[in-house]
């Protein structure tokens, strides 16, 4: 069963904005979002959650800041692990607990995104104004490796429905040559991402205290696209 309640309740720090216009009524889907709220490399069976909506889930990524390296993460909703042969023979312990791989991940309504191989300045500014001109929705927030001069972000972009697993990873490597064509044409290198993060069920670090973030105040992305 999915909580209907957010974990995020850190206090809430200076968050930026990528766009104009009013948040309340640019970043508001009609759904709930579904996901998972995990703490540290080895949890598999992380915390169910469900955000009242797309503003509430990115302010809350923004929220829930650590204190260190690999603490709390994010991922897409997970179900319960059925005693089938998958789990019968690799994972026996998690049958009938909340399990995080890919065959118990559910549809997912965001996208994730995690550069950590530096970019350079020029071309963080580019991606930046790339998101802004397609209008997206999201949030933009930089990682503990971030320094001026070799930026390193992450990246969470809303869609317009849910999508399942395979889906969802079809929309995430789109997006990235869609990123990475708009860097090519102004001319600079394209990014290395980590494309784990394709995968809903790949852990996605949320931010520590100290790093930027900033919102994308545009609408969903077409998951028909």
């Amino acid at each position: 069963t999915v909580a209907t309640r957010s974990p995020f309740v850190s206090p809430s720090p200076t968050v930026g904005r990528i766009s104009s216009g009013a948040l309340g009524e640019s970043m508001h889907l009609p759904n709930p979002v579904a996901f998972s709220r995990g703490f540290g490399r080895y949890d598999s069976s992380p915390a169910q959650h469900q955000a009242e909506d797309a503003a509430s889930f990115l302010r809350g990524i923004s929220q829930d800041r650590g204190k260190a390296k690999g603490e709390q993460w994010i991922c897409a909703a997970c179900s319960v692990a059925p005693a089938d042969l998958l789990h019968t023979e690799r994972f026996p312990k998690a049958i009938g607990s909340i399990h995080r791989c890919g065959s118990c991940v559910l549809p997912c309504q965001w996208l994730a995104f995690d550069i950590d191989e530096g970019m350079t300045p020029q071309a963080f500014e580019k991606l930046c104004d790339f998101l802004r001109a397609a209008q997206t929705q999201g949030l933009v927030y930089t990682t503990a490796s971030h320094t001026a001069d070799k930026p390193r972000c992450r990246i969470v972009l809303m869609l317009d429905r849910p999508l399942a697993r395979a889906e969802r990873m079809r929309a995430s490597a789109a997006m990235r040559e869609r990123c990475n064509h708009a860097l090519r044409e102004a001319h600079h290198d394209p990014i290395t991402w980590d494309e784990s993060c394709d995968r809903p069920e790949q852990p996605l670090y949320l931010p520590l205290h100290g790093c930027e973030s900033w919102l994308l105040e545009g609408t969903p992305l077409s998951a028909d696209a």
